[in-house]
């Protein structure tokens, strides 16, 4: 009993053991997952303020190249799209990886920034064909020369109406270029008309001269100077024109998107963060109470067993002193009954006791046994 007893608590123990082992194994596990969607999330957090910064990267690359036309910031604003397409992509596998449902598409805004980045390309090639790139002039730098030009023929031929108009003609031109970045489309449309009708009305009067070498300068000016009307009517007088226009549209759209983008899904993170950090705590509670019941449970079970055991200690000794008082009376006994036996001649005693001594053997031998197989 004693040794049944040791081996209970001992297994008592060891399954108390195991499972308050499976218990801080199991918290470990989702703790760590907890902070692991939570890293996830903050990272989230973090890919969407890169990716306003790459926003801002990419306007101030497109002004500065528009300002300045030299092709390193079309080469980094070219980098700083695909540094954002990047991020957002990012961004949509985020979300998909941890369920969060936004009703946005951020899908279309990478569909957006590839759009942007193709009309870019297109707008800075008419850009260049404008202000030139590199050591090739551009269409402004030939209408100047070629203004020149025709200054000079028209000095040649020394009619005084004729240089007048030539004057205000590069007056207006000049006055129309200067101030284009602030104008509105009527404005600009209505000093172009203008400008136009200034440069027929010049042709009308050298061709009266019949200078073959004035009207060839006179023809390439004016093709040049249409050439340039076109080539910026689809590029864009300023910002709010043409390619120029829808460039600046769709950051700005972009933009708009990227902040809405980041609220939703910052208010989104932040519950879900929070909701994390919320689950960890319970279940840190949870473990506790667990681990305290595992704990309680093993020190009732084993406190009873040891009662148990102190019982059955118990019961052996008083069974042992029972046994030995009965011994002892026994032997006393069957002591005196010998005595009595041998102290009497056999023929005295009647023949009915005949067989006592006998059955006296037999059943003290009986007795013996049985105490002995007791022991």
């Amino acid at each position: 009993m004693k040794r049944l007893t040791s081996s209970s608590i001992k297994s008592l123990l060891q399954i108390a053991a195991s499972v308050i082992t499976f218990l801080l194994l199991l918290y470990f596990y989702m703790n760590y997952q907890f902070h692991e969607h939570e890293e996830k999330l903050t990272e989230l957090q973090l890919e969407i303020k890169l990716a306003e910064n790459n926003m801002l990267m990419i306007r101030r690359n497109e002004k500065d190249f528009i300002s300045r036309n030299d092709s390193k910031y079309h080469d980094s604003l070219e980098l700083e799209i695909g540094k954002f397409e990047d991020k957002l992509i990012n961004i949509h596998r985020v979300l998909v990886e941890e369920g969060i449902q936004i009703e946005y598409d951020s899908l279309e805004l990478i569909q957006s920034i590839e759009e942007y980045g193709h009309s870019f390309h297109e707008f800075s090639e008419l850009i260049e064909l404008l202000y030139g790139s590199g050591d090739e002039q551009g269409l402004f730098e030939i209408l100047k020369d070629e203004s020149i030009a025709l200054e000079t023929k028209l000095l040649e031929i020394n009619d005084f109406e004729l240089n007048k108009k030539m004057l205000v003609l590069q007056e207006k031109v000049y006055d129309f270029y200067s101030g284009i970045s602030g104008k509105k489309e009527v404005k600009i449309l209505f000093e172009l008309e203008h400008i136009l009708q200034l440069i027929d009305i010049m042709g009308n009067d050298i061709y009266q001269f019949n200078d073959e070498k004035v009207m060839n300068s006179y023809l390439m000016f004016k093709n040049n100077f249409v050439k340039i009307h076109n080539i910026q009517s689809v590029a864009g007088y300023n910002h709010r024109l043409g390619l120029h226009g829808d460039l600046r549209s769709t950051v700005h759209d972009i933009e708009e998107r990227l902040n809405r983008l980041f609220k939703i899904v910052s208010e989104k993170t932040t519950l879900q963060i929070e909701r994390l950090y919320f689950y960890s705590q319970v279940l840190s509670i949870v473990l506790f109470f667990l681990i305290t019941t595992v704990l309680g449970s093993a020190v009732v079970l084993t406190s009873r067993l040891e009662k148990g055991i102190v019982r059955s200690q118990d019961k052996e000794i008083k069974a042992n002193r029972a046994k030995s008082s009965f011994l002892a009376n026994m032997s006393h006994e069957n002591k005196n009954t010998f005595e009595w036996y041998h102290r009497y001649d056999r023929n005295f005693i009647c023949f009915k006791i005949n067989a006592y001594p006998k059955r006296l053997f037999s059943n003290n031998k009986c007795l013996i046994s049985n105490i002995i197989n007791a022991n």
